[in-house]
Order: C-alpha cells, then structure tokens, then sequence
C-alpha cells in the first residue's frame, strides 16, 4: 500500500509535538493593594512625568508613587473634588469652600487658593493653561473659566442644552473640550472654545449615567463610563447620620420630593440623607 509522503510528515510532526512537554503558563501575579483612610474618593489623576497617582477625597489629597505605596497627604483641601493636571502643577476644587487649590508637583503642598465666588460643583479640566469648571452657572448652561497667573475668572456661555456632569480636555488642542451629563440617556459632548458664544460640534456618543471620561494622548479616542440604572440605599437614622459630610436638607423645616433629594445630590456633589419626615407625601 502506498502512504503519501504527506501523511507520513504530518503523522511524525504530531507525534513529535505529543513527545515534548510543555511547561505550564505561568500564573498570573496577584494583584497588590494599598490601604488609605479616605471615605469619598472623588477623583484620581496620574502624572505622566514621575507616574505618582493622586487622589482626592474628603478634605485631602493622596499621593502614591509608581508602585502604589502612600507617599504623603495634602491635608486642608476642603471638599476635594476633580483634579487636573500642569507639567508643574495640580490644580483641585474644594466643594466646601466654593475655590480652586493650586498644589505645586515640586513641593506636594498648596501652593495658591482662588476663590471662585459661585459654588464649584467639583469636575474641572486644564486647556491651554486656562482652569475650566463647573459651578452653579452651569445650570444655565455657562462654563466657569479660572486663569490661575492673575486669578481672573470669566463666565463662558455655550449652544449647549444641557447640564454638565464632568469635563475633559482634549489632548493636542488649546480649544477643545467634552462635556458629559450625569443622568440617564445622558450625552457627551464636543466642545469649541475658541468661539463665543461656545459652539456644541455634536453630540459624540449617548451613555446611559456616565461617570467619567478619559480621551486618549492622540485626542482621537475616548472612553465612556456608565453606570446605569441605580438606587437609594436605606439605613437607620444613626447609621445615616454618622456618615461623614451627610447634608439632611429637612433640618430647616422645608419639605422635598424625591427626585429634589437625588438632584441635589447628582447635580450638587453632596452626600444627602433623608428620612419620611422631610419629604412631601408618603407618595415619595
């Protein structure tokens, strides 16, 4: 019987494959975790120039080298909130104090505070050496610009229909924003700066509650974070009040709706706490 020659090196190829032990993969190494006292963490940011992870929260910010070990801790940044990044320098709202901190990378200590005179809602981006963020003009749609050299502070208006969640710049250009909601069915939008007022290019993408954006170092993509649908978790009363910063909106005697409680604290940054005495009906 003829056996093609084909057959036969195909036969011998896989048996010498089945001779020769195969060292198993490698497993994958365990992930390392660090440990910080911080009850709110609001915002991360990593420096590209020495790989430090900074992270805002309560009324501080954390610092970390490289390989995740805790470096220090600038105390007294009341309310942190977004952070944004300079060669030289970070720049963090504080949400308690209605202002925008300048802390120097050399140094890690604030360095300058800018009072901002409306209540900063906490997201902030650095576009061509200008602090762009979002106070309570927003609601009209204005963005709030911070120039940190002489502290002057502009309101911009925009084409836009919507209330601002978050912002990002775009890397590579001196006028180029993205602005996203924070709701349900929310959107993400382009922005142009360099106009007047400040034109919507489009809407880019629809995210169901995005949280957070992040573009890539070319400018030509980005990421979207949505968290969907959530919900409100009940306590006791004692449990709910020893949470730190909790705003009780009842106190003053005012009764609220529902959805003014979850506005208050999507649109406002607070962690608010309510019990069936502050609100309208039992229909809420």
């Amino acid at each position: 019987m003829h056996i093609p020659h084909a057959f036969v090196l195909r036969t011998l190829f896989v048996a010498i494959l089945l001779a020769v032990p195969f060292a198993p993969a490698p497993a994958p190494a365990a992930p390392s975790s660090t440990e910080f006292s911080m009850t709110w963490v609001k915002d991360t940011v990593i420096d590209p120039s020495s790989g430090r992870l900074f992270v805002a929260g309560d009324d501080e910010v954390e610092v970390f080298s490289p390989d995740g070990a805790s470096l220090t801790s600038i105390a007294g940044v009341d309310g942190a909130g977004g952070l944004a990044l300079t060669a030289t320098d970070l720049f963090a709202t504080e949400t308690e104090n209605d202002s925008v901190v300048r802390i120097s990378l050399a140094t890690l200590t604030v360095a300058q505070t800018y009072p901002i005179g409306d209540a900063v809602l906490g997201p902030l981006a650095v576009l061509d050496g200008e602090v762009w963020l979002l106070t309570s003009e927003s609601r009209e749609h204005i963005l709030t610009v911070l120039d940190p050299v002489d502290g002057s502070i502009d309101h911009r208006t925009t084409t836009s229909n919507q209330t601002w969640g978050g912002l990002v710049a775009v890397p590579g250009t001196t006028d180029r924003l993205l602005a996203y909601t924070q709701y349900t069915g929310g959107v993400v939008q382009k922005l142009d700066t360099s106009t007047d007022p400040i034109t919507v290019l489009g809407d880019v993408v629809t995210v169901d509650s995005p949280r957070d954006v992040v573009v890539s170092a070319d400018g030509e993509t980005f990421w979207a974070a949505g968290v969907g649908p959530r919900g409100l978790p009940e306590y006791d009363v004692a449990t709910m009040e020893a949470i730190p910063k909790i705003r009780r909106p009842g106190r003053d005697g005012a009764k609220y709706a529902t959805d003014q409680i979850v506005a208050q604290a999507a649109r406002l940054n607070w962690t608010v706490g309510v019990t069936a005495d502050d609100l309208i009906g039992g229909s809420c």
